[in-house]
């Protein structure tokens, strides 16, 4: 949210009440508070466009909630403009000491931990003889496992910013 809402405030103001301007993520923090960098009403309000946010919590606790919240019938109106949207914004926040998730209090150091870990596993061909059982077409069948030098070296591109790496 911080990059999306300093590049919205460096924008001119510009007449497009034609548009609207609607969240993907929900907006409300685990005390119940509006998320500060939601730029949704910041870019409504720069383009003169109706703003629509998600009115959920940033993070759901579980994919059964998740669901759960996206039924709701305040929400689905929210969804159903986001399947016909013409563009869409994303900002990628950082998974570093400060992620503004965890220094948000969004999610906890542990759940961060958690985000700044990668497991890099080695594609393999295992599953090809069930595909066949199926009698179902394995489209990988000719793709070659990467070499061991270059797991390794993936491995230590994400080591040298810092992630914890399996």
């Amino acid at each position: 949210g911080r990059t999306l809402k300093a590049a919205i405030d460096q924008m001119s103001p510009v007449d497009c009440p034609q548009h609207k301007v609607l969240s993907l993520t929900g907006n409300i923090a685990p005390d119940g508070s509006a998320a500060y960098y939601n730029v949704i009403f910041a870019l409504a309000e720069k383009i003169s466009a109706r703003a629509f946010p998600m009115p959920l919590p940033v993070i759901a606790t579980s994919p059964a909630e998740r669901e759960m919240l996206h039924g709701q019938p305040m929400v689905r109106p929210t969804l159903e403009l986001a399947a016909r949207a013409d563009v869409t914004f994303v900002g990628i926040g950082d998974l570093g000491p400060d992620a503004p998730l965890y220094k948000d209090g969004f999610i906890t150091e542990a759940e961060l931990k958690t985000l700044q870990r990668v497991e890099v596993l080695r594609f393999h061909q295992m599953g090809k003889d069930k595909w066949h059982r199926l009698g179902l077409e394995y489209k990988l069948e000719h793709t070659e496992p990467p070499s061991a030098e270059l797991s390794q070296r993936v491995r230590a591109q994400f080591r040298s910013r810092g992630l914890t790496v399996f």
